[in-house]
């Protein structure tokens, strides 16, 4: 899966965003805030698997999220827990901007590789 791709689904899956089309391919998502500008090239708004700042975002849609990071074999853990404390999902990434979009994904019961 490339960024660009784990991108589209952290948008649609994890934060709720309407994809807008133009010629069937999509070029912004309508949020909450406004519209982002999303190319189908590898620029765009909205790229949380690479930006920390975006990668925030997504942690907020969870109660509790935890960060390791360097855990000596040069990847991050990200760690989401439900409000009992129960592990919901985790994952394993070179950047913890990746770690976080990856767990977001699982704990929304979205399968990545």
């Amino acid at each position: 899966m490339t960024e660009h791709e784990m991108d589209r689904l952290v948008a649609e899956k994890v934060m709720g965003w309407e994809p807008f089309y133009q010629d069937d391919v999509i070029v912004s998502w309508i949020t909450e805030r406004g519209e982002l500008f999303f190319s189908t090239d590898e620029t765009s708004e909205w790229n949380p698997s690479a930006d920390i700042q975006d990668a925030w975002l997504v942690n907020e849609k969870f109660f509790r999220v935890h960060i390791e990071t360097g855990n000596g074999a040069n990847e991050h853990c990200v760690t989401i827990r439900d409000k009992v404390g129960w592990m919901v999902s985790y994952a394993y990434a070179k950047t913890v901007p990746e770690a976080i979009c990856l767990a977001a994904l699982k704990a929304k019961g979205v399968e990545v590789k």
